[in-house]
Formats: C-alpha cells, structure tokens, sequence
C-alpha cells in the first residue's frame, strides 16, 4: 500500500479514506490520557458515522477542486419565489396601462344598431350550410314557440312537387297552406287584427288580402303567380320570420316575454341554418333587435347577442356585439350567463373570422370580453375546449407579421394590449404551458416581445407571462434555445430600467433559465453579446445598484389585502429589495458554469455590491435578501482568482460573514460557513479566524444537531488544519474531542 495520502487542493491538507485518523495521530503525541482496555475509539461504533465519514462528507460540501467540472455541491442554484402579481380583481379594459397611446374608451354609449350595406363582403368565416352540400336538401326548420310547418311547407315528394307546379298559377293553393301558418304563430300572442279579417270576410278575398298586406313587400305574391317553382323552406323562413319580428316590435314586454321572444328567434335562425337568407334579412333583424340594446339586463343581452352573431354581423354591428359582450362580461357575476349559453362558441367562432388588422375596433373589446373571461377558472376551461389559444397564437401571428412588414395602425396595438393580457391569464394553467410549448407558441411571444418593445402595456403582460411560464422546465429549454431572447431581455431592462414591475419579473424569469439551463449561464457572463455589442453583465450591475440604493429608502407599506393574496400565491412582494433579490440570484445561478464563474469572481464591483448588502441589512428584516446575498457569495468565493486585491478583498468579505455565523438564524449560519470554508483556503484569512471569536464559534458548532451545519463546520476545520499552529491550537480548545 502505497503510504502516500492525496493532497486536498482545497484544504491543503493530506487526506486518504481514514484522512482523520491522520490528522488525530498528530495529536497523539500531545494528548496525555489514559489507556483503556476496552474498545478502541477507532472502532466504528454499530450506529452513526465515522468522524472520517464525517469529514469527507464536509469535504464534499464546502467542494471540489477549482478544475472538477463535475456536480459540486459547493456551487448551488439559489431559489426564490415568483413575483407576486395582484389578481386583478376590477374587470377594467386597460387596467394597470400607462401607455400615454389614446386608447379606446372603457365605457361607452351604445347606439342603435345600423342598417348594413349588403354589398360589402362579410367579415366572418362563410358557413358551409347543409342545403349547400348537398342541393336539393334543405335543413328543417322548428323554432321554439312557433309551430312547426305542414307537410306542404316541407320539402315534398316527387308527386307532391308536380301537383305543385301544376297549380302554380293559382294563388289560393299557396296562401291557403301559407296563412294556416301565419294564422297560428300569431295566435301564440293572442288575437291580431289579421284574426279579424279572417273571420270578418269572405274566405277568397281574406286570402287575397292578407296575402297582398303579409308577402307583397319579400315579391311573394309576384313569385307566386310566376311560373317558377316555389322553393317550400324559403316560403317557410318567409312567412315565420316576419312573425318572430312582429312579436318583438310589441311595445311593454316583460323581461320573460323579451327572453322567450328572443329565443324563438335565436332558435328558428340556428335550425334554419340558411345564411344566404339571413344576410339578406339582415337590415330588418338588427332593426328590430336595436330597440334592445340599451337593455340592462344581461339575459336579455345575451340573446341579443346570440341573434347578433348567428346572423354574421359585420363592421359597425359587430363592434357593437363584441361592447355587448364586453358590458355583460364586466361584472363577474355574469359569467354563468356564459356558462349556461353557446355565446362563447359563438364569440371564439366570430372571433376566428375577423382579422385583427382590419377589425380591431371591434376586435378591442371582443378581446378584453375574453380576458375578463379567462379570469374565471370554470369559463376558462370551457374556452380551453374550444381552442382558445390556437386563436390567440393565430392572431399574434398575423399582427407580428404585419408589424414586421409595416407600420401597423395604433388600434391593433390596442387589440395586442387585450389579447396578451387573454395569454396572461392562459399560462396560469399548466396545461396551457405545455400546449404552448407544443405549439411553438413560446418563441411567437418573445419575437412579439422583440417586435413591440415600444409599447409598455405590451410588454408589462409579456413578462408576466414569461415569469409565469418560466417555472416550466420545458418552457425554459425553449427560452434558451432561442438565441434572440437573451438580447431582447437585455434591451427590455435597458429601455425601462425604472419599471419595477418589468424588472422583477424578467429578473425572475433570467434567474429560473440559469437555474435549469447551463447553456443560458454564459448569456449574461461578462463577455459581450456578439448581437449587440452591449456587455449583459454591466446592465444587471446597473440595475442592482439602482435598486440596492432605492431599497435603503422608506419601504411602501402593503395592504393587507395584499398580504394575504400574496401568501395564498406563495409569491414575493414585488418591492425594490425583491428585485435586488431576483438580480443577484441571476448571478448565483450564472456562476454555476466554471467558465462564467471564473469570470464573474473575478469582478470586484460584484464584491462591493454583496458586501455592501450585508452590511447595511439584517437578518430579521431582509431575511431572503441576506440568504441569497451569502449563498451568492458562496457561489462566487468557490473559484480561486488572481488579482491584485484579492487578499482585501477576501478580508472584506470575511468581515462582513462573521456576525452571521454566530446568529439565530440556522440557515444563516450554514450559508455564511460555507463561504467561510472557501475564504479559509487562503492563509490570511485562516489567521484572522485563530485569533478571533469566530473560531470559538466553529469548534462549538460541532455539537449543534444541525446536519449541515456540522459538515460546513468541520469544512472549515479541515482547511485550518492546513497550518501546524492551528492544530494544536483546536486540540487546546477541546475540538479534537468533538470532532471524535
């Protein structure tokens, strides 16, 4: 066997399997006690460890050599909580913009719906009817509330459609079957003045009055008496419709009789299902449903809108429907009327149709109706199943296409404002994580991030999504891969240095991408970025130093209300001390990598910045900050570095850890030993620590029951012994009876 021991790079000293049995036998020769017959006491006892068990796991804790590229457990990740983000609680369309943009008003006075020019194209997506697939087959009509058509109203056999065009010349066949149906839809509401006429005259010429009063204005009597063959559903939807009309023009209605009135007519366009019809009967519909929309009732307004949208509206009228969605949407207590409804399909299918370019007048509250929505757990379930966020991606799509061709107008910059805020309340949903990163839906917000980082409401709801989406290990493979976003994060920080809001979150995020990815340390290493030239390390100093100093100032008081949904989202307050938090755990995590740490070790304004924090802050007060700056320090101490300061500049270092590591705080003593262990490889500070309290203070932490504290404890120790004096100095104090 081989009587050569290895040499700790570390302690700088010579440590084997049985390395405390070494250094004990230093001290035999000084240790005058008895000798007992019983079991040696390098005897491993039946339960426990070893005291060289011991020691080589404190080894491993304080760490490796500088060259180990393996997992140490000296260089740590620093973990923090999620910048708390306030529920927004008051449905409001720009709540929390600052954008000095003209936006469109939040509340607004609705009027009458206008009549449509018809030769204008439809917006929304063209519906494949039945009747258009297949010729001939019409659909069935059977609208709520109103009878069904007789058999001679349906679609006819062969022999049935010859008797027809047989008799068609003769008007009675057709307004015999026709009035029938007229007749009992009205007596639905009771007797008419059309009921008077019938029963008042000649049956002929009742027939060939009403006929001439009822049909004169859609050409049927003309239509009738023409040799062409009558299309049975078209007179059908003739003669129903104007019916259903009727009953809503009656003034003094009740809320029930408005609700079943509507319904009838929402029902009897859905079963028709014949757009061709309704496009040109659409003047006369919104017409009649105009007296309607002032209505404060959200029933009411709900039908309204179902009408509204299953009848394609367009431009003006379409605005209007998504301001009545957007109304009823406002107040949270409304949402079962979405939920008890199809209005949402009808809504995400409207939506789908229009172009966020071209109509984001309406698009602007079609949007903020589905943010409002998506605050809602249960309807935005239900919006999940109908593809909500393969409409947003598509939408954000389109508009970051057209701002990269050109010059987008500022309304689809309000659109943008609406539908990012829908994405922020998406990706609270893990399942929306992972769908977007399926989707690729993670690489189109940061090239909108990069596209519209003018706008700050844009980018305010960006980093709130990124922040979110960055607890998602997948999420951040994504983010890294992504060459570009490290060079947009850097340019966002350096746009809106001031925003605190912006700063802590995409703090956060950057802090969570060095945490899981060692390809994304060397983005913000002190190298500069080949992109941009801009050295990334400098921006985060910068903007630690800002904050370090508007943390020393007097701190906003939170309200309790704030407090409470903060505990319940287990997030951070959001202050300036918490982005000096998130910025330095940038730093721990980036210096993980050996290269990027080496570098960062090496930056004495980073020194200054940690040592000033532990200096001007307590551990009672800033408890996260104080852990994350020593962890920090850990990190960075690890690394040996040449330079000219370094033995003051470890001295300052040593100077500021000592209180911690005599404190009441366990986690801060474990977190100040181990940067102590990695200060005490160098000879200055060992002899510093012999002559002060603080070496007292290490030999008593041997018998704490504090695992961890134990191991960096005996860390410290074994670097201390790398000096002769120093040995006999701990067996003076009684620490060789501890360590055994």
């Amino acid at each position: 066997m081989d009587s050569k021991l290895p040499y700790d790079p570390m302690s700088g000293f010579n440590l084997g399997d049985s390395g405390f049995f070494s250094m004990k036998n230093s001290f035999s020769s000084a240790v005058n006690t008895p000798s007992k017959q019983d079991t040696p006491f390098y005897i491993p006892s039946k339960s426990g460890k070893t005291s060289a068990e011991i020691i080589e796991e404190a080894k491993a804790t304080v760490g490796k050599s500088a060259d180990d590229n393996s997992t140490r457990a000296a260089v740590r990740t620093v973990d923090t909580k999620r910048p708390f983000t306030p529920r927004q609680t008051d449905r409001r369309l720009y709540y929390g913009s600052t954008n000095h943009v003209a936006r469109p008003p939040s509340s607004f006075r609705l009027l009458p719906l206008p009549e449509e020019d018809l030769k204008r194209p439809v917006t929304g997506v063209k519906i494949t009817t039945n009747s258009e697939k297949e010729g001939s087959k019409l659909p069935s009509i059977h609208p709520i509330n109103s009878p069904k058509p007789t058999m001679s109203a349906q679609r006819r056999s062969p022999k049935d459609r010859s008797k027809s065009n047989y008799r068609s010349s003769s008007l009675t066949d057709v307004v015999e079957v026709s009035e029938l149906d007229l007749i009992q839809v009205q007596n639905d509401d009771g007797p008419s003045s059309t009921d008077e006429i019938i029963y008042a005259e000649d049956p002929k010429e009742r027939i060939q009055k009403s006929a001439k009063k009822k049909f004169s204005r859609n050409n049927f009597y003309d239509n009738s008496i023409s040799d062409k063959p009558v299309e049975p559903a078209k007179v059908a939807e003739d003669l129903i419709l104007p019916g259903l009309l009727d009953n809503l023009k009656q003034p003094n209605l009740s809320r029930d009789d408005i609700l079943a009135r509507m319904k009838s007519l929402y029902t009897f366009i859905v079963d028709s299902d014949n757009p061709k019809f309704f496009s040109k009967r659409r003047g006369e519909i919104i017409k009649v449903l105009g007296a309607y929309v002032d209505s404060e009732n959200p029933d009411v307004l709900i039908h309204l809108v179902q009408i509204l949208l299953s009848i394609n509206v367009r431009k003006q009228n379409l605005a209007t429907a998504y301001k009545l969605i957007y109304k009823v949407a406002r107040e949270a207590e409304n949402d079962p009327c979405f939920l008890n409804s199809d209005t949402l399909e009808l809504l995400v299918n409207s939506i789908g149709g229009a172009c966020p370019i071209n109509d984001s007048e309406a698009l602007v509250y079609g949007y903020g109706a589905l943010k409002f929505l998506t605050m809602n757990s249960q309807t935005r379930e239900k919006l999940k199943k109908m593809g909500i966020l393969d409409l947003v991606l598509l939408h954000l799509k389109l508009i970051c296409e057209s701002k990269a061709e050109k010059k987008i107008p500022d309304e689809t910059s309000h659109v943008l404002f609406q539908l990012t805020g829908v994405v922020r309340n998406l990706v609270n949903d893990i399942s929306m994580q992972k769908k977007l990163v399926a989707m690729s839906g993670i690489t189109l917000i940061c090239r909108c991030l990069e596209l519209f980082i003018t706008d700050l409401d844009v980018v305010c709801n960006i980093t709130r999504s990124l922040s979110v989406l960055s607890s998602n290990d997948e999420a951040c493979i994504v983010l890294t891969e992504n060459k570009s976003f490290a060079s947009t994060a850097v340019k966002v920080l350096q746009k809106f240095p001031g925003r605190q809001d912006i700063v802590v979150r995409l703090s956060y995020c950057l802090g969570n991408l060095m945490a899981k990815c060692d390809e994304a340390r060397p983005y913000f290493g002190p190298d500069k970025d080949d992109d941009t030239g801009i050295d990334n390390m400098d921006t985060l100093l910068d903007l630690l130093h800002s904050y370090k100093k508007k943390d020393v100032g007097p701190k906003a008081e939170i309200s309790i209300a704030s407090k409470l949904e903060s505990e319940d989202d287990h997030g951070s307050s959001g202050n300036a001390e918490d982005v000096v938090i998130k910025i330095i755990r940038v730093i721990a995590n980036m210096s993980i990598n050996p290269k990027v740490g080496q570098q960062v070790a090496s930056i004495p304004e980073v020194y200054n910045h940690l040592t000033d924090i532990l200096a001007t802050r307590n551990i009672i007060e800033n408890e996260e900050l104080i852990l994350s700056t020593l962890a920090t320090l850990n990190n960075l101490t690890y690394y040996p570095v040449d330079i000219g300061s370094k033995d003051t500049q470890d001295s300052s270092i040593y100077n500021k850890i000592e209180r911690y590591i005599d404190c009441a705080n366990i986690e801060a003593q474990i977190e100040s030993s181990r940067v102590l262990g990695n200060l005490t490889r160098s000879k200055n500070i060992r002899d510093q620590v012999a002559k002060s309290d603080t070496w007292n203070v290490v030999i008593h932490l041997l018998s704490t029951d504090q695992r961890d504290l134990v191991y960096t404890s005996v860390g410290v120790i074994v670097n201390m012994m790398s000096d002769w004096d120093k040995r006999t100095n701990l067996r003076s104090m009684g620490g060789v009876s501890k360590l055994i």
